[in-house]
């Protein structure tokens, strides 16, 4: 990588004379210095603009020497040293390396036209005795010289000779500036010299203009320019770290001083390189301090040297010790990761965000549930309008066995928090099921409109099925067979408020089941058969329990009892059976998730035991088939371990009332 290249708002200075002709030292010195304070990215002296074909040998170089001494690498500082002749036009290169400049832009002689071959020699000429690390920028402008580079002998140039980097294109041809920047070769760093094309040429890949009015329009320049960065951080954050690997700290500072997004890693980054100056940080680095945290997660490795030093240079910036958690936490370093962020709580004990990420990571890796709890009730009581906050506090109560009826408390006493989320919204619902609350959780289902989210698929359909075959069961039991219908065939058809439609596979045999035993009860024996059929179809093998997508194992359940009621014993057995058999089976298999599914049926904020899950889910196989089979205290016996695994399991809940046994 070269040291520095031309981009952005690049100078292409004029030369100041005295009444007399002579050079005005005074005047260039003073106008290279209204340049570096004016925030341009770069100079480019002896060009078109400064006349340069007008000056003798000696002048130019004097002028590229006052230039460079007044910069004192600053900068970019690159000598265009294009002339008449090949040997004039090596020398002038040879100076600009003699004085350390930065690189150098070549023109090709004017008015006496050459060939491609004859160019190519001209070039190679004069490149051929520099060092092999010396940036060249091509300037092609025809118009003024009778000599076109065109695309295929920039591509050779550029083959023969690696340090040529790009070109500066001085015509109004954009068809042409597409051309270099489209060839199958190595791309050049193209910069236009016609004014009228600086957007244009911008959008279309290029790198900059160097342009003469710039010298006095260089705020509208840079303005322009930054606008298409878009002011955002990254881009600016990217290119100073460019300048850093090389060690130009004040470029990259310029850089980053560019952009007036108030983001606290172009602070740090600033300060870092300020520092590495020995320069004043402290300014900076409240301003740093001072920075929303907002969607700032650091992730590069570089980003860690950079915090790193704030918080050897700062240590009471508690958001850098949080950043530096977030990110090492992102590369799997966990326990310091926890330090940073408990350092961080310490500075500042009233931010929310570093005690959630704390009950993370104690619930997650420290395997320490009390410390977790404790962290995330801090959270929470220091953002109680923090929707994610709540799903995270309320999940860990989830998990660390609260009681239905006081995780409802929870929900009531924050209504306007949880009705935020989807997910909490279809968690309210699922715990007024839970709670026996049946008709409420309709009622609120209906209310509310609903919007999938890719793995929250079936999540609302399922309480909406539960509320409704629920209350169709109790009216069911109390007679009401006209009301129990209704709820049933509600219960087929989703409305559009809960946003999603069936899957292919969704057979509804509890729903055709009882439908069934509606119209056997009423005496009308085909229209039962009928639905007792419906019921009766679907796979007969079980599933695990990792996917939404899955056939709930009820449903084979629901089959068994169809067969049953369609004379088909031994048929309704093997279902029964196949419930047996596949939690008996595995019930002490060791699970993994074998691949990556966004189908994964319940919320994973908090780490779950995929064993345990198993083992519930296979007890809740077994006691289904022991329902189905007429052995209830086996079938409660199994409910009640499912439960001991899981209290929150709803369908071994609702089945355990079942047995009679609850």
């Amino acid at each position: 990588m070269y040291e520095k290249r031309l981009c952005g708002v690049v100078i292409p200075t004029i030369t100041p004379m005295n009444e007399d002709g002579s050079i005005d030292d005074a005047s260039i010195a003073d106008f290279t210095r209204y340049l570096l304070e004016a925030g341009v990215n770069a100079l480019y002296p002896n060009g078109t603009n400064g006349e340069s074909l007008l000056l003798t040998k000696e002048e130019r170089d004097h002028v590229a020497e006052v230039m460079a001494n007044v910069n004192a690498h600053r900068l970019p500082l690159f000598i265009q040293c294009g002339s008449m002749t090949t040997g004039e036009t090596a020398s002038h290169a040879a100076h600009a390396v003699d004085i350390g400049a930065d690189g150098v832009g070549i023109m090709s002689p004017a008015f006496f036209q050459m060939d491609e071959e004859a160019l190519f020699q001209y070039y190679r000429d004069v490149i051929k005795g520099l060092p092999e690390n010396f940036p060249v920028y091509i300037y092609n402008i025809p118009g003024c010289t009778t000599n076109d580079v065109k695309p295929g002998l920039l591509q050779k140039l550029m083959e023969e000779f690696p340090n040529i980097v790009g070109i500066k294109y001085s015509s109004p041809d954009l068809m042409r500036v597409e051309d270099y920047l489209e060839t199958d070769g190595k791309k050049p760093e193209l910069l236009i010299g016609c004014d009228s094309l600086f957007l244009q040429c911008l959008m279309t890949g290029g790198v900059g203009t160097v342009t003469g009015p710039g010298s006095i329009f260089h705020e509208r320049l840079l303005k322009e320019f930054n606008t298409l960065a878009r002011n955002f951080h990254e881009n600016y954050l990217m290119t100073a770290r460019d300048y850093a690997e090389f060690g130009a700290y004040e470029e990259a500072v310029a850089v980053l001083s560019q952009c007036d997004e108030a983001w606290p890693m172009l602070f740090y980054y600033k300060a870092y390189y300020l520092g590495k100056m020995g320069k004043d940080t402290s300014y900076t680095l409240l301003q740093a301090s001072q920075c929303s945290t907002d969607y700032c997660f650091p992730n590069k490795l570089e980003d860690i040297l950079v915090l790193e030093y704030v918080v050897r240079e700062k240590c009471e910036d508690a958001n850098a010790y949080y950043y530096l958690g977030n990110l090492y936490y992102d590369k799997m370093q966990y326990d310091t990761a926890i330090g940073y962020w408990e350092r961080s709580a310490e500075l500042n004990p009233d931010f929310a965000i570093t005690w959630r990420n704390l009950s993370l990571a104690y619930y997650n890796k420290r395997h320490d549930p009390d410390q977790a709890k404790q962290a995330m009730e801090r959270a929470y009581e220091l953002n109680p309008g923090d929707a994610r906050i709540f799903l995270e506090l309320d999940q860990l109560y989830k998990k660390l066995g609260m009681p239905v009826a006081e995780r409802l408390k929870h929900y009531d006493m924050a209504r306007d928090v949880f009705m935020q989320r989807d997910d909490l919204m279809i968690e309210y619902a699922t715990l007024l099921n839970l709670s026996e609350r049946y008709g409420d959780a309709y009622e609120f289902i209906m209310a509310n409109r609903f919007h999938p989210w890719e793995g929250g698929e079936g999540k609302v359909t399922t309480q909406y099925t539960v509320s409704l075959v629920e209350l169709a069961r109790s009216a069911m039991e109390r007679g009401d067979l006209d009301e129990a219908e209704e709820f049933l065939k509600k219960a087929l058809y989703y409305p559009e408020n809960l946003g999603e439609g069936k899957l292919e596979g969704c057979k509804d045999n509890h729903v055709n089941y009882y439908l069934g035993v509606i119209k056997e009860r009423r005496g009308d024996q085909t229209a039962a058969e009928a639905y007792f059929e419906k019921a009766s179809v679907g796979t007969d093998e079980p599933a695990g329990m990792m996917y939404y997508n899955d056939q709930p194992a009820d449903m084979i359940y629901y089959q068994g009892l169809a067969k049953e009621k369609l004379n088909r014993p031994v048929e309704a057995k093997a279902r029964f059976n196949k419930l047996l058999d596949y939690g008996e089976q595995h019930i002490f298999d060791v699970m993994r998730v074998s691949y990556f599914a966004v189908s994964l049926p319940d919320f994973l904020i908090f780490d779950d035991d995929l064993n345990k899950r198993n083992q519930t889910h296979c007890y809740y196989l077994i006691g289904l088939a022991n329902l189905g089979l007429g052995n209830m205290d086996a079938a409660a016996k199994a409910f009640v371990n499912a439960i001991g695994l899981e209290p929150t399991h709803q369908n071994a809940i609702r089945y355990l009332h079942m047995t009679g046994k609850a």
